[in-house]
């Protein structure tokens, strides 16, 4: 959102957040989950679970909750 660039912890879990927005893959700063917290509103949920922790994996969605992995493109051979 702000175009900060991540960096990781010295220790510890990240306090940045992974989501699936708009089909692509984001990592929301703590000061944008803080100053706007309506980000999650805009993130993509598992088809299956509902929940809002996704990544994407070689073009594949997987829910970081469930396990489940989707694709929303089209196969190309």
């Amino acid at each position: 959102m702000c175009k900060t660039e991540a960096v990781d912890p010295s220790n510890g879990d990240s306090p940045w957040r992974r989501a699936v927005i708009d089909d692509v893959q984001v990592l929301v700063c703590p000061d944008c989950q803080r100053d706007h917290p309506e980000w999650i509103e805009r993130a993509e949920g598992c088809p299956i679970c509902a929940s809002k922790r996704l990544y994407k994996s070689v073009g594949e969605k997987v829910c970081r909750s469930c396990g489940h992995q989707w694709s929303t493109e089209p196969l190309e051979l």
